[in-house]
């Protein structure tokens, strides 16, 4: 296994772990403890192979198996001298040349195989591993290499690809490439047995080392890093938010780089996901907000801006308590967010429209049409919905007021909501029925009344044949 990337907005939170605040949340994903602290100061430029492997040992998270894994390595390093003692003279070993150093470099990789790997594991890249079970991947393989090459001085430089890492000896005149996953990876391209092998042992197709996407060199130090990454990859997949951000923390301050930021960033997204996922089944909605605050910005940040205000509209929805749900939404404003967010615009609609739903079925009217007054005087939710909202609470208001036969009311205020949608067949046609129902029950009891509302409704409607006729009769 090489990385995981995962990018995850939306949670089934199963971790447990559950910060108070955000500050003391910071506080644990930056106490980094000794062991790790004293890895990343370290220059591994100067390190001794034994060193190495304790730097292993520790961002594998086996520091509690450290004697018995230091014991492990020293007894299989003796084992890998002995076998190159027996391939290569003192004094093919002290020329140092590029033909003696090709030679030492392949029979390490090979040696590597014989006295350390068994079986190889994409998820399997610690020390712990190593030992117990002798599995590998291309990260622990690289490693280990590397460690080998270091106690028998051979440079080299790690290569890492999207989703790949390999190592490179370097010679006097060029570099040879070493697939570390493979008995027969030294200089891949040169070995029919290299092909099949590789194709076996990982499942994978090999592809030409210097076709590979984004092919980069990183140093020794990054390389040991990417222990790191995994066991955030896999912490994530475990849905272990936690846990994950410490080991991305360690991960960004050991890697130094964009890469780092990156998985430290993606990090904290899923542990503000999940926390404010948290956050919000309890309604502290602000402090989810806080936690999106800290996120860079970018499509994530959003998803997750989406989900706190969806808790907060379903939260008002729920209780009915709609001032509390606007006060929630506000909240959106104090942490970096505006009245255009298209997050913050939708669900202030959705608020206002929820709100006069509620207050249309209470038959509370007035508010209704306050409310909507308010929202057009602060120009956020679109004017559109707004007049939507208008129609609705004018047609079941005029509807009562018809069915209490107060016509003239239910004309005034269905003809004052036409201003604003003067095409709404809806609202003509109620206010067609409107005024003829009205005319029909002043014929008898004040005809000049009726002739009164015959000619307004003559002037709105001027070829409509009800209003003709009516003028004959």
């Amino acid at each position: 296994m090489r990385r995981f990337l995962f990018s995850v907005v939306y949670f089934l939170c199963l971790s447990v772990f559950f910060a108070q605040t955000l500050e003391e949340t910071y506080a644990q994903i930056e106490a980094i403890p000794e062991e790790y602290r004293t890895v990343i100061n370290s220059d591994f430029a100067n390190l001794t192979d034994e060193q190495l492997f304790e730097y292993f040992i520790v961002l594998s998270g086996d520091y509690g198996r450290k004697d018995e894994l230091t014991a492990f390595y020293k007894e299989k390093a003796a084992e890998a001298d002995s076998l190159i003692s027996e391939s290569f003279t003192k004094n093919e070993l002290k020329t140092n040349s590029d033909d003696v150093v090709y030679r030492l470099a392949d029979f390490i990789n090979q040696t590597t195989h014989t006295v350390f790997f068994k079986a190889y594991n994409r998820i399997c890249f610690t020390a712990s591993e190593l030992k117990d079970y002798k599995r590998y991947d291309c990260v622990s393989a690289s490693i280990m290499y590397s460690i080998l090459l270091t106690r028998n001085n051979v440079k080299f430089t790690p290569v890492e690809t999207t989703d790949h890492v390999l190592v490179k000896v370097d010679l006097s005149d060029k570099s040879v490439d070493v697939e570390t996953t493979n008995y027969y990876g030294f200089d891949p391209g040169t070995k029919k047995e290299f092909k099949a092998n590789f194709s076996k042992t990982t499942g994978f197709t090999y592809v030409n080392a210097q076709k590979y996407h984004l092919r980069r060199d990183i140093d020794t130090k990054q390389m040991f890093s990417l222990v790191l990454q995994n066991r955030i990859s896999l912490l994530t997949q475990r849905k272990k938010y936690m846990e994950a951000a410490q080991l991305a923390y360690m991960y960004k301050l050991m890697r130094g780089d964009e890469e780092g930021d990156k998985s430290y960033n993606s990090a904290l997204y899923n542990l503000a996901g999940y926390l404010s996922a948290e956050n919000n089944k309890k309604n502290e909605f602000e402090e989810s907000l806080r936690w999106i605050e800290i996120c860079p910005e970018n499509q994530n940040k959003h998803a997750l801006l989406n989900n706190v205000l969806l808790s907060i509209a379903n939260h008002a929805e729920k209780t009915g308590d709609y001032k509390q749900g606007f006060e929630n939404l506000e909240l959106a404003l104090k942490y970096g967010w505006t009245e255009t967010t298209p997050e913050y615009v939708r669900f202030r609609r959705m608020l206002v429209n929820n709100s006069v739903a509620g207050l249309i079925k209470k038959q509370s009217f007035d508010e209704a049409h306050a409310l909507i007054a308010a929202e057009r005087e602060a120009k956020i939710v679109p004017a559109a919905d707004l007049n939507k909202m208008l129609k609705s609470v004018t047609t079941s208001e005029c509807g009562l007021l018809y069915q209490k036969k107060n016509y003239e009311e239910a004309i005034l205020k269905t003809a004052e909501c036409l201003k604003l949608m003067p095409n709404d067949q809806v609202l003509i046609n109620n206010l067609k029925v409107f005024f003829i129902d009205y005319v029909e029950e002043l014929k008898t009891s004040d005809p000049e009344k009726a002739a009164q509302i015959i000619t307004e409704a003559r002037k709105r409607f001027p070829s409509d044949k009800a209003f003709l006729q009516m003028i004959t009769d």
